[in-house]
């Protein structure tokens, strides 16, 4: 399942993004998640590369200290 959100949905929409910002060499894009064992596919890192895009993975049980969305 999270193969298929970053390949059908997450992908697009940081490409779109990326046009909309005019950038020459389209700029590196960040993922933040949580640390579930899906996140840790192989396929999914290499997908992640190919499209200049870094994931970032939160420790668990941190959530509540680093509050990334603020």
């Amino acid at each position: 399942i999270f193969e298929s959100y970053i390949r059908k949905i997450f992908i697009p929409a940081i490409e779109e993004r990326r046009k909309d910002l005019k950038e020459g060499d389209n700029p590196r894009a960040l993922l933040l998640v949580d640390s579930h064992g899906s996140r840790n596919q192989e396929s999914v890192i290499r997908l992640l590369q190919e499209h200049k895009i870094d994931m970032l993975t939160m420790p668990p049980h941190s959530s509540h200290l680093l509050q990334p969305l603020d």
